[in-house]
């Protein structure tokens, strides 16, 4: 875990402390009432968790987004760090047992979407993954179970920190020659067609998940069918789509070699030939424990890894997606509410979104279908060969 010091309220930096003197008495209250609503949530959202076997923090999420809006983005960042660090030694607290034997643990750690483990042929699926030692492992850990109507998905769990009994990752292996990944850019686009998943796709469809953070909140890089919706930035971390899926760190020489191809950027790589790169600096404040999600693909390019989980930092995402043998990851979204990896049931009226998990679903998953606002990927079957 971070070793981040939390530090106190007069210290917050004085160009933020002289914004919030400029509000009006009006916007000071406004602004005063979400940090509370994100204090108080902070509390009864752990209690609420431990009691009822959930783990939301969507109303956290929400508060935040309203005082973005008020006192900007330097400010959220530093009270979103305090709050949800403090959410998640608060849960600790309540948390009881370790293992199976506590019924929030054995609630997490169930298998919804898969199927039995899996006999087939071991190309067919990746290799399983060995746990970290320092707790039992539990059972179906690391091992990977075929997610159901997909002949491409495969899900497992992993705990990243050998520290932490309590948290885990999710991780969802994409088979890439059965399976292609398409970006959806969102609103920011501004063509409908270019803000949900068409019609036409429909048959083939198989999941949906999140993309990165809002370019409001990160100067971050975007392009969709040749059109530059965010101006491509050296250094970052790049997810480039043609046939096939790249993740690379965007230099001159790799935007030479695709002119034209769908990029979506996200900070800084999170691993890079397998070795952990914070994504953010010191000064953001955004590696606090909470929802994250990543991507990666294998060492051998046979692979493309999500990995999602609850209470995480950015080094037990980057671990989370090294154990499953990525040597090359982008961190996605962060924060519940902006989360999720959605599979697909197809019917006669349209597709219906399953969240692979609670933790991982959208309440509002028909808007990848009607638009829209934020980017996200979704995944579909490939035309079967002969």
């Amino acid at each position: 875990m971070s070793n981040s010091t939390l530090f106190p309220l007069w210290k917050l930096p004085q160009s933020v402390w002289a914004k919030f003197r400029r509000l009006s008495l009006g916007k000071r209250l406004v602004a005063v009432a979400a940090a509370l609503c994100l204090a108080g949530g902070t509390v009864f959202s752990a209690v609420v968790a431990v009691q009822a076997n959930l783990n939301d923090e969507l109303f956290l999420n929400q508060a935040a987004e309203t005082l973005r809006s008020i006192i900007g983005q330097e400010a959220v960042n530093w009270t979103e760090y305090t709050v949800y660090t403090w959410n998640h030694r608060i849960r600790k607290l309540f948390r009881g047992k370790p293992g199976r034997e506590n019924p929030v643990v054995a609630a997490r750690l169930e298998w919804p979407l898969a199927d039995a483990l899996s006999h087939g042929a071991a190309s067919d699926r990746p290799a399983n993954i060995e746990p970290l030692v320092g707790f039992p492992v539990l059972q179906g850990e690391g091992q990977w179970n075929h997610v159901n109507g997909s002949q491409g998905l495969w899900i497992t769990r992993v705990r990243p920190n050998a520290q932490e009994e309590w948290e885990y990752a999710t991780l969802v292996a994409i088979d890439p020659q059965k399976l292609k990944l398409t970006f959806v850019p969102g609103t920011i686009a501004e063509e409908p067609d270019l803000s949900r998943i068409p019609p036409e796709v429909f048959p083939s469809l198989v999941a949906a998940f999140n993309g990165g953070f809002r370019g409001h909140h990160l100067d971050v890089g975007m392009r969709k069918n040749g059109a530059v919706y965010k101006p491509l930035r050296d250094g970052l971390a790049s997810i480039i789509l043609t046939d096939d899926v790249l993740i690379r760190k965007w230099d001159p020489s790799v935007s030479a070699s695709y002119p034209s191809a769908d990029v979506r950027q996200n900070l800084r790589l999170l691993l890079e030939n397998g070795k952990y790169h914070p994504p953010f600096s010191s000064k953001e404040h955004l590696d606090f424990p909470t929802y994250r999600t990543g991507l990666g693909i294998t060492a051998d390019h046979r692979w493309l890894i999500f990995a999602g989980g609850g209470g995480l930092e950015p080094n037990e995402l980057a671990v989370a997606l090294r154990l499953a043998s990525c040597s090359t990851a982008v961190h996605l979204d962060q924060n519940r509410g902006n989360v999720f990896f959605e599979t697909v049931k197809r019917g006669k009226s349209g597709p219906t979104f399953i969240g692979i998990e609670p933790a991982l679903h959208h309440d509002k998953s028909t808007r990848f279908l009607t638009g829209s606002v934020r980017d996200f990927f979704y995944v579909t079957e490939r035309p079967k060969v002969g």
